[in-house]
């Protein structure tokens, strides 16, 4: 009896031999079925790791915001003047000047001196480039520049509403970030609204400041919005 090398093991296959085409179509079919499975985990996870970013990226911001109150005499930033940077600039863009530097209040032939901002464009004086895709643009034109980014991959502005007068909601005005975040006056004053107080009008964040990042669904002013308030 020869006895080669070549011993017939169980199931047919010849000693040192590869896979079969029947062992290779099983097996990307079950990769495919795990690939399948995967996908939308993956998915779910990557949109709850930007969630959890952005919502760093709001606490970061408020922390930032009342470091520069205790400096500034209790005014938030760019809260003494809104009603003259509101027809200019948003909020988003106000905020992100001050926290970022390019503003200059002692600069008597600066353009917009008036409302303490540069020329919000790459390239000005005191222009402090992308920090950790905290600044975006996403347009050409003013309102579109130098926005606060929610930290998504496809980033949203962060709305920064401080308080200034009125009362109730009413003293955060809708109007500050109204041409990105859509929506209505109604709805931001409900959303803005402190329930526990049952029908007071009595907001969140009472006399101080808003920050509202639109969250998942990528619209502002609904359950899923990502802000500095407890609710």
């Amino acid at each position: 009896m020869c006895n080669c090398g070549h011993r017939q093991q169980a199931g047919g296959r010849t000693g040192g031999a590869g896979f079969t085409l029947t062992e290779v179509l099983v097996v990307m079919l079950i990769l495919s079925l795990l690939l399948g499975i995967l996908m939308p985990i993956i998915g779910v996870v990557r949109l709850r790791m930007q969630v959890a970013k952005s919502r760093v990226r709001v606490e970061t911001l408020d922390h930032g915001v009342r470091s520069f109150a205790l400096e500034h005499n209790g005014r938030f930033p760019g809260q003494s003047d809104t009603e003259v940077w509101d027809t200019l600039y948003t909020g988003s863009q106000v905020l992100a000047a001050h926290m970022f530097g390019y503003h200059d209040p002692d600069d008597a032939d600066d353009t917009y001196d008036d409302v303490k901002l540069d020329n919000p464009q790459p390239g000005s004086v005191g222009y402090v480039p992308y920090d950790d895709h905290m600044l975006f643009h996403r347009g050409s034109g003013d309102y579109d520049k130098n926005f606060l980014s929610d930290h998504f991959n496809a980033p949203k502005p962060i709305a920064y509403y401080p308080a200034g007068g009125g009362v109730g909601t009413a003293q955060f005005r809708f109007a500050l970030n109204s041409i990105f975040t859509g929506s209505t006056e109604s709805a931001f004053g409900f959303h803005i609204e402190d329930t526990s107080y049952g029908a007071s009008g009595m907001p969140y964040n009472n006399n101080e400041f808003l920050l509202i990042g639109p969250g998942a669904d990528r619209a502002y002013f609904n359950e899923d919005d990502v802000h500095n308030w407890t609710n």
